[in-house]
């Protein structure tokens, strides 16, 4: 089964409407090259007839197309996400920490690293051009991974790098 652009779209948003009635064009065709969406370009169109038979018309030029089934699969993803990390996730860099011990972490973009060590973008970026490691607090949790007693001045080293 296919819809339109428009139709999809509005599955997409909720029903929302935009100021821009061409945006749909614009949305959809980014997610079609993402690959988030798979665009559709039937062979022959079928219509129902007077008589409620399905008749075949031929190859008719139609407004741009996409599969209803890669509107739900995208639909279902985008509030898997959301119901996991509470947010869809925007593009970016994936962002690298290493820590003293070795240890790495990966982030899905710069704002999550900046979010997980209480830094700002600046400072992760300079962190990154420069190669020099940042001075966190530690937290509880990675205190337990180091085998360490918490204290309230407990600090550690990590230097970031682009995945």
């Amino acid at each position: 089964m296919y819809i339109t652009f428009s139709e999809a779209l509005k599955r997409i948003s909720n029903g929302k409407e935009y100021k821009n009635q061409n945006y749909h064009m614009t949305r959809i065709r980014s997610l079609i090259k993402n690959g988030e969406l798979t665009e559709a370009n039937p062979e022959e169109i079928f219509v129902r007839n007077d008589s409620g038979k399905i008749v075949s018309i031929g190859s008719v030029k139609t407004e741009p197309l996409v599969t209803v089934q890669s509107v739900n699969d995208y639909n279902s993803s985008r509030s898997a996400e959301i119901s996991e990390r509470g947010c869809v996730t925007k593009g970016g860099r994936p962002v690298k920490a290493i820590f003293t011990d070795g240890t790495e972490s990966e982030f899905q973009n710069i704002g999550d690293a900046v979010r997980f060590f209480c830094i700002t973008r600046y400072q992760l970026r300079q962190a990154i051009t420069t190669n020099r490691p940042i001075e966190y607090k530690v937290g509880t949790n990675r205190a337990d991974e180091l085998s360490v007693e918490p204290e309230k001045d407990l600090t550690e080293h990590v230097k970031f790098r682009y995945c």
